[in-house]
Order: C-alpha cells, then sequence, then structure tokens
C-alpha cells in the first residue's frame, strides 16, 4: 500500500507497479530469451515488511492557564535547606512544587532551587506521555517585576520531575530592594498554561 497526498486528502493505494519496465522490442527479441514460441513466464517476489509504527493517540486541552498556585512561605529566613513542598492538583492529576531555600545540587550555597514534580506519575503506563507548560516565578512583593522561568517538557513513569537548580542567586533572593523576600515571605507561583496526553495504541 503506498500513500498519496494531494492537497490536504491522503489517498491509500493498494496497487503499484512500473509503468515501463521493458522495452517491446526487447521483449520480443528472441535472442533475450524472454519471448520464446510466443510464450513468455512471468514471476513477482513478495516481501512481507513487519510494521513496526507506533500509532499514538495525541489528548490536546486548549491553551489557556490550566490552574494558577500559590505558595505563601512565612518565616522563609527559618527554613532549613531539607526539601520543602506544597501540593495541588490541575485536570485530575496530582502535582508537587518542591523547594530547596538554599539550593540543591549545582546549585546549593548559592542559589534558591525549585521543581515540578507530577505525584501521580505511576498512573502513566504503557508508553503514556504528558507535556506541560509552567511559569514558576517569585513575586516581587514591591514592583510586581517577578523572577520568572519556564518549564516545557515531557513527563513520563520515569522521568517525572523537572525544574531548575539555580533558579534564583541567593543574593538576588536576600536583596531588600528587590522584594522578592519581603518581611521575610517570599510567593512562589505555578502558572500551568499547557497541558497533553500522548498514548500509544495498541
Amino acid at each position: 500500500m503506498q500513500l498519496l497526498k494531494i492537497g490536504a486528502l491522503m489517498l491509500h493505494i493498494f496497487e503499484w507497479g512500473i509503468a515501463q519496465a521493458l522495452h517491446i522490442e526487447d521483449f520480443k527479441d528472441e535472442r533475450n530469451g524472454l519471448l520464446v514460441n510466443n510464450s513468455c513466464r512471468i514471476g513477482a517476489e513478495v516481501y512481507v515488511i513487519t510494521n513496526t509504527a507506533i500509532v499514538a493517540c495525541l489528548s490536546l486541552l486548549p491553551k489557556r492557564t490550566l490552574r494558577t498556585n500559590t505558595w505563601p512561605i512565612n518565616n522563609f529566613s527559618k527554613l532549613d535547606n531539607e526539601e520543602h513542598l506544597t501540593r495541588f492538583t490541575v485536570e485530575g492529576r496530582s502535582w508537587k512544587l518542591l523547594l530547596y531555600p538554599s539550593g540543591n545540587q549545582t546549585g546549593r550555597g548559592r542559589h534558591l532551587s525549585l521543581y515540578l514534580e507530577l505525584e501521580d506519575h505511576v498512573d502513566l503506563t504503557g508508553g503514556e506521555k504528558l507535556y506541560v507548560e509552567c511559569l514558576l516565578s517569585i513575586t516581587d512583593q514591591l514592583s510586581g517585576n517577578n523572577h520568572t522561568r519556564t518549564i516545557g517538557s515531557w513527563f513520563d513513569s520515569n522521568n517525572y520531575c523537572r525544574g531548575f537548580n539555580k533558579f534564583l542567586s541567593l543574593t538576588k533572593l536576600n536583596n531588600s530592594n528587590n522584594g522578592y523576600r519581603h518581611e521575610d515571605t517570599v510567593f512562589i507561583v505555578a502558572n500551568l498554561n499547557e497541558m497533553f496526553t500522548l498514548r500509544e495504541i495498541k
């Protein structure tokens, strides 16, 4: 079967061949052994190719802000550098914001680290994937000049946590002129703007 695309129309062609396989004079010339006593043999070798294509179903939600989650953190300077988290739900999916106030991994000691984790990632089975666009922000409580970074990533059962080891430097965070930590309170905001699911069809 061949696929022929004409504009937006996709045609399935079940017959295919060669219009000019052999010159007629060469075919009739008995010296070539193709036509003998006005008889010829025509054969065909058929190879069956296993279909290895993957068919998938894409479920797309309209592009809009699906959910805005605001996480106020009081007494920020008193937090230890263990993992701190808050939970929220968007379109039936459970999420976590993970915070390391003094940094994690490559950001440790110099940056605030912030991550988005799909908590019910174990429900993504059979090659199912979830694409998410999320804006993570720390609010500037004085001027509204928020510090924002964007996650645009696929989440699946093995890769379910995305974010930034170096989300915001501690120097900028603790600078009172910036307004990120005002009266020892920090506001972290997560805006999920886009989410769709990709499922393989068996």
